[in-house]
Parts: C-alpha cells; sequence; structure tokens
C-alpha cells in the first residue's frame, strides 16, 4: 500500500434512444453490421483480425521507483493480460461512430470475451444517425434479492482520429480483466460491469451517449443503485518531477509527478469518493490520490462519471490523470507501445480487490 491523499473542497459540482436489451450471444456478423438503419446499400463489414501477439517489450520502458514494491505473481499475469489485451484494441484503429466496422469489431471482439468467461452479455442498442452502437454489460447478481447494484463502465471507443490505447482501450481492458475475477463471487450488493460506446467524439455530452442512454434506462427501470465507478485512461505514467498538471482552476495541489491513479469526483459524491480511494488505498500497491471539488466536476464533464451524475447517481472516475499528464491523449500518438501495464496491474488488482470490500463480497473460489 502506497498511501497519499488530497484535501477535499467544499462547493457542489453541476449537474438516444436505446432498444430493447438482449441477453445472450449475438452473431459476429450481426456485432459487425452494427444494425446500419434505413434503405441502401450497407457497407460490407470488415474482416475480423486475429489479436497480435502482445509484444514483448515497451518503447518506453516503466521507469523504476523505489517507492514500489515488486510486482506479486498475480500482478505480473494481469500486466501480460492487460498488455495483450489494449494492444489488440489499439490495432483495431480508431473506433467511433465515423469508423463503424472497426467500432463494431472492438464491441464483438470484448463480447465474445465476456461471454467465455461465462457471462450472459446484455446488448443495448443506442441509435446515432444510420448506426446502431453497443452497450455491454455483464452482471455479478447480490447474493439475495432486491439488492442494490454498483457500476462499474469504461467505454471502449476512441477519439476520432485517435488509436485510443490509453484513452479508450486500458479503461475496457481494466473491465474485461476485472469481469474474470469477480465472475463467481458473492457479493451484497450487486456488481453491473458495463462497457459503453459513444463517450468520445461527437457524441459525448448529448442524449446519445452511451453511458448516458444506460444510466437514464436503469433509472426508468427503476433500479436502486449505490453509485458509478468510471474506469477512464489507466495507462500513462512518469514519475518526473513536472509531468502532471493540476486540475484547472483547483486549490487542490496534486503531487506533480505523475506516477499515481487519481480517484475523482464532485462534492455530491464525496462520500463514494471517500469509500472507493479508502479501499484502494488499502488494497493497490501504488500511489492513490482523491479530488473532491467543483474544479474536478468541471473535469469530468462528458465523461461516464458525469452521465450517471446527470441522473441523481454518486459517481467518481479513477484515472491516470488523462489529458492532464498524458501528451498524447485522445491523439493519434495515443499507442500502446508507450503505456506502463505493471502500474496498470497494480491499479486492477487493487481494484478487484477494493471493489470486493466495498460490495461486500465472497471472492469466488
Amino acid at each position: 500500500m502506497v498511501r497519499r491523499d488530497c484535501a477535499v473542497s467544499d462547493a457542489p459540482g453541476r449537474g438516444g434512444r436505446a432498444t430493447v436489451d438482449r441477453h445472450g450471444r449475438i452473431a459476429r456478423t450481426c456485432l459487425l453490421a452494427l444494425v446500419t438503419l434505413g434503405c441502401g446499400a450497407a457497407e460490407a463489414p470488415r474482416p475480423v483480425a486475429a489479436s497480435p501477439a502482445a509484444p514483448t517489450s515497451s518503447a518506453r520502458p516503466a521507469p523504476a521507483s523505489p517507492r514500489l514494491a515488486p510486482l506479486r505473481a498475480d500482478e505480473r499475469a494481469l500486466a501480460a493480460e492487460l498488455r495483450a489485451e489494449v494492444h489488440a484494441l489499439a490495432a483495431i484503429g480508431e473506433r467511433s461512430v465515423r469508423k463503424r466496422w472497426e467500432l463494431a469489431e472492438a464491441a464483438d471482439r470484448l463480447a465474445l470475451a465476456l461471454e467465455a468467461s461465462g457471462y450472459a452479455v446484455e446488448r443495448q442498442g443506442v441509435e446515432h444517425d444510420d448506426v446502431v452502437l453497443l452497450n455491454l454489460t455483464v452482471l455479478v447478481p447480490p447474493s439475495a434479492p432486491g439488492a442494490r447494484w454498483l457500476v462499474v463502465g469504461a467505454h471502449y471507443d476512441s477519439a476520432e482520429g485517435s488509436p485510443g490505447a490509453n484513452d479508450g482501450a486500458t479503461g475496457a481492458a481494466a473491465l474485461l480483466a476485472l469481469a474474470r475475477r469477480l465472475r463467481g463471487a458473492s457479493p451484497t450488493i450487486g456488481l453491473r460491469l458495463a462497457l459503453f460506446a459513444g463517450s468520445r467524439g461527437p457524441l459525448a455530452g448529448t442524449p446519445a451517449m452511451g453511458s448516458l442512454v444506460h444510466a437514464r434506462e436503469l433509472q426508468g427501470r427503476g433500479e436502486r443503485l449505490v453509485g458509478m465507478v468510471a474506469l477512464e485512461s489507466l495507462g500513462y505514467f512518469d514519475p518526473s518531477a513536472s509531468a502532471q498538471r493540476p486540475l484547472p482552476g483547483s486549490p487542490l495541489a496534486l503531487p506533480p509527478s505523475g506516477d499515481f491513479v487519481v480517484v475523482a469526483g464532485d462534492t455530491a459524491s464525496a462520500e463514494l469518493v471517500s469509500t472507493v480511494a479508502g479501499a484502494l488505498l488499502g488494497q493497490a500497491t501504488l500511489p492513490i490520490e482523491r479530488a473532491t471539488s467543483d474544479a474536478a466536476a468541471r473535469w469530468l464533464e462528458r465523461t461516464d462519471a458525469w452521465a450517471f451524475r446527470q441522473v441523481g447517481v454518486p459517481a467518481v472516475a479513477i484515472s491516470d490523470g488523462g489529458a492532464l499528464r498524458d501528451p498524447h491523449h485522445g491523439g493519434p500518438g495515443d499507442t500502446a507501445e508507450r503505456l506502463d501495464y505493471e502500474r496498470l496491474a497494480r491499479t486492477v488488482a487493487g481494484l478487484q480487490r477494493a471493489l470486493l470490500t466495498i460490495a461486500g463480497a465472497t471472492p469466488a473460489d
């Protein structure tokens, strides 16, 4: 455990259509089509490429840090798994509404991986122009009926013009790894593990944003939600002395070295920020910061955490700082080989144990 905290500030932050959920497996060709609407000829789908082998080394090796204990065996295995998944998603290329087949290929890959882990995948369609994007959800059900739920989500799409290795693929890879490890747990609070499309590009902050559509559907169904944890970019670390920029307009001073993960939310979500950050502080083997302020709320605007705040659900984001640290965040240089998979694995391993604690879960055998 490496403990570091930011102080908590004061004032509260600001605060599509969906098809019916479908359970079980949808054929690969259906996923690749993304349900092109209207008349006229449809585009021919791109062939799904085989997953590339993960490289054995990174162009930017993880800097050594005297603060960090050696990786445990489970973290080493997790680092290799995350590296392979991030490389595979980034190799697809830009995954945006203007690249429907690439976005469909990513959805297909993730859905099949969840099914291979033993889940029934809920697919929620979100219409935009002549395309239906897919949200994917799996459930770790509560031990008793009528219990509450915690949503853990990540977006798998990318910004336009970007391969989205850090901004998109790291959160999706982390969610997939968590799903594999949480299956079979018996939580008091159920876990909804969700992958969203439409969180970047022209749909972000609009009624067709995938996470906002999902949040509104859960609200309409009367689901009892205790909160939402959004996995944002999680893979870029730079321990140099001036790598981390502060939250704009914030009195909170984040450490200047970019070697930590931050748990952030608006002041209305302060209790959830404290709960998640506290659980991570007890479990993760890298530094954890927390930020609860108006500036944090502004930083999180149009993110998946923001989407759930629009329906009154407490929500936090876990992030490496995104554009406040990563010079290639959301751009064409957001490639997989420059990321730090060891620190990403430390984050995900700690988050797995933290979620078990928060949900009051009995670990899977």
